[in-house]
Formats: C-alpha cells, sequence, structure tokens
C-alpha cells in the first residue's frame, strides 16, 4: 500500500499499470478497481487522496474473494444479512474461537465490553457500531488481526535474544540470492544481497564456483544453467547492510578449492 502511494506520475496520480503488475490476472485487478469506484478509466490513474486505507482495504476485499469467511459469517446468525449482532459476535468468540480445554479461572471467556472494544477497533460504520453490530468485512479483518495471529502479540517484540540453540528458530532464508529473476537464464547481481538482506533475510546463498583458469577468483552463478555470473567479492555488501541485532549466515554451496577462497576474501568472510 505504501509503495503504490509513493509511485505518483507527473500528474500527481497513481499509475494503474502500477497495480496491474502487481497481481497476475490484470482483468479482475481492473474489475476489482472500478468496483470500488477507484478508476473510471485505465489511463486516467488513482488519485492518491482518494487511495486511502479503507479504499485498499475494500479493494483486496473485492479482488480476493473468500467464500469461506462468508460461510462462517452465515454459521454464526446473520442469516444473509450483512453483519451479525453482538450477542452473536460474542458467542463465536467465545464458543467457537475459544479452546474449551482453557481453565476458565486464568483464561476467562471474553465479557460484553471486551467484545465491544474489539468491535470498535475493526468496525468503522459508525451507525452500525450504535447497534451493536458488525459487518462481513469488519469480521474479516477481525480474523485476520493481531487477535488471531499463529505468535502472540508481546512475542514479537523479543528479537535479540540469541541465546536459543539454532533449531529453536524461524530464519528467513533466501535461495538462489544472487538471480533477479528466472532460475535458468536470469540475470545475476550483487545488489540482490543489498536488497533481500534490508527486507529481513538472514540467510543468503552463494553458490562459488572455479574462476577461469582454476586459480583466479571464483565467481557466483546458478551451475550448469545459462545465469550470468558476478564476482565471489560480496562480502563487502552483505556486511554494510546486513548488520541488525540478528547475525546473518551465508550458505554456500563450493564447487572450487578453499584456498581460492580464503585468499579471495579474507577481510570479508571466515571461510
Amino acid at each position: 500500500f505504501t509503495k503504490l502511494k509513493l509511485q505518483v506520475n507527473q500528474d500527481g496520480k497513481i499509475p494503474v499499470k502500477n497495480v496491474l503488475k502487481l497481481f497476475s490476472d490484470k482483468k479482475r485487478v481492473e474489475t476489482a478497481l472500478e468496483q470500488c469506484g477507484l478508476v473510471n478509466n485505465r489511463s486516467e490513474g488513482l488519485k492518491p487522496d482518494d487511495f486511502t486505507w479503507e479504499a485498499f482495504q475494500n479493494f483486496l476485499n473485492s479482488l480476493c474473494l473468500r467464500p469461506e469467511i462468508q460461510s462462517i459469517f452465515e454459521e454464526s446468525g446473520s442469516k444473509r444479512k450483512p453483519f451479525i449482532s453482538l450477542d452473536q459476535f460474542m458467542d463465536f468468540i467465545n464458543r467457537r474461537q475459544r479452546d474449551s480445554r482453557l481453565n476458565e479461572v486464568l483464561y476467562p471467556p471474553l465479557k460484553r465490553e471486551q467484545v465491544r472494544q474489539i468491535m470498535e477497533r475493526y468496525e468503522s460504520n459508525t451507525s452500525q457500531l450504535e447497534r451493536d453490530q458488525i459487518s462481513l468485512q469488519a469480521f474479516a479483518r477481525y480474523l485476520g488481526g493481531e487477535e488471531n495471529g499463529i505468535v502472540p502479540p508481546e512475542r514479537l517484540d523479543v528479537i535479540d535474544d540469541m541465546n536459543q540453540p539454532l533449531s529453536h528458530y524461524f530464519i528467513n532464508s533466501s535461495h538462489n540470492t544472487y538471480l533477479t529473476v528466472g532460475q535458468l537464464t536470469g540475470l545475476s547481481s550483487v545488489e540482490m544481497y543489498r536488497q533481500v538482506l534490508l527486507t529481513g533475510c538472514r540467510c543468503v546463498e552463494l553458490d562459488c564456483w572455479k574462476g577461469r583458469p582454476h586459480d583466479e577468483e571464483p565467481y557466483i552463478t546458478h551451475g550448469f544453467t545459462m545465469t550470468t555470473e558476478i564476482p565471489f567479492k560480496v562480502g563487502g555488501t552483505m556486511y554494510q547492510h546486513g548488520q541488525s541485532f540478528t547475525p546473518v549466515g551465508p550458505r554456500c554451496a563450493v564447487v572450487c578449492k578453499l584456498r581460492i577462497l580464503r585468499h579471495s576474501e579474507p577481510a570479508d568472510f571466515d571461510v
């Protein structure tokens, strides 16, 4: 959303092509944009003031239909109405979502006031809130909200506990990091290491092949394919852009002699 908001043309509008290239089914994207009233003509572009977070959410709802959520909503008491009541929502949370094996003293069911607070967090229609109702769209936002995250929100703040065994962590990893596109004929670039590290990746791949002749500096490429090559000297880029609370782990597939690697980049790698 933020990236799209910043990509304005000389007319101060967001080009429709920037939205289209994010998805494979361009016809569905155009239809969803029209249904949300964001654009009437593909050549016009989107006005940044009209492209709010709520409008973006409505666009995604039109683009990515969720019939299973509609089914759950109806089973919770909507009876084909576009809303359910506060009591029905509370019953859904306490009976369908809550684990019945939980101790009711330590983990009590939510009270009416607590459910009302959840409704206020996700329901943007004030008239429905006044009637103690929650819409299908707000219900879907609740299901995707932090209350239903697989990781408790308080655990997300723990970012620098590096005292556990390696197997205790989920590591954001990259495969064939150097490739910009396809696995068989794509271009290789050192820039890809910078990009993946800045987006949070902590494990990058280096496929090291012996140089030509064999005693020259090795290079990085996807072996036995038509992908291009880059020099092995990527350690500086990794050091510059990989510094954070968590370490970076290079994963090397070595098809050359170790003495050549040690000679190639002693300042950046401990090979």
